[in-house]
């Protein structure tokens, strides 16, 4: 029984979700033709060693002056795709760089969506960010990363699924082990 239980685990193991954002700080309440800047930054639970971001604007309304990228990173952003990367990995917070925005007319909030975003770690594993809602707040707008709350619930619910579905098959296993034998 042992082996068995130790077998689930190896073909079953629960996932494991990783801590993985990327936000865009800007500035509230923006009048026309007024330069302004939105700090990006990410945050993860491993190290990060290059940043693949595509982000898109509305142009009628924003005109893009310039993307610095933040001195820990090597690489550069153009036409809206950001590809750094660093010797030093990152990890918890830090910087990305600094994107610098005029506005056609005054506005409330920045609309800026990401497209696509990618972290690779220390080993150069592709970590894709899942984007599932837009970008459009202007402090601290969180990116189109889902809810971790809501995305540990599927995989909870995935989890007793596949528990359920195993000691269904364990106990068909043992029934016919036990007709096999004639003990039923």
């Amino acid at each position: 029984m042992k082996k068995v239980l130790l077998l689930l685990i190896i073909l079953f193991p629960l996932p494991v979700l990783a801590l993985e954002e990327i936000n865009f700080d800007c500035p509230q309440n923006i009048a026309k033709d007024t330069p302004f800047t939105c700090q990006v930054t990410a945050k993860t639970d491993y190290e990060v060693s290059a940043i693949d971001l595509r982000f898109s604007l509305d142009n009628e309304l924003l005109e893009k002056e310039e993307f610095r990228v933040d001195a820990i990173w090597e690489g550069d952003e153009e036409d809206d795709i950001v590809l750094v990367y660093t010797d030093e990995n990152k990890i918890d917070n830090f910087k990305i760089g600094t994107l610098t925005l005029q506005a056609k007319e005054d506005l409330a909030n920045v609309d800026i969506k990401i497209t696509s975003a990618a972290f690779y770690d220390a080993n150069y594993n592709e970590h894709l960010l899942d984007l599932k809602k837009d970008v459009n707040e202007n402090v601290k707008s969180e990116t189109n990363i889902p809810d971790k709350k809501n995305n540990n619930f599927k995989y909870v619910i995935i989890s007793i699924v596949m528990i359920i579905i195993t000691m269904t098959l364990i106990m068909i296993y043992i029934l016919l082990k036990r007709k096999k034998n004639g003990v039923v």
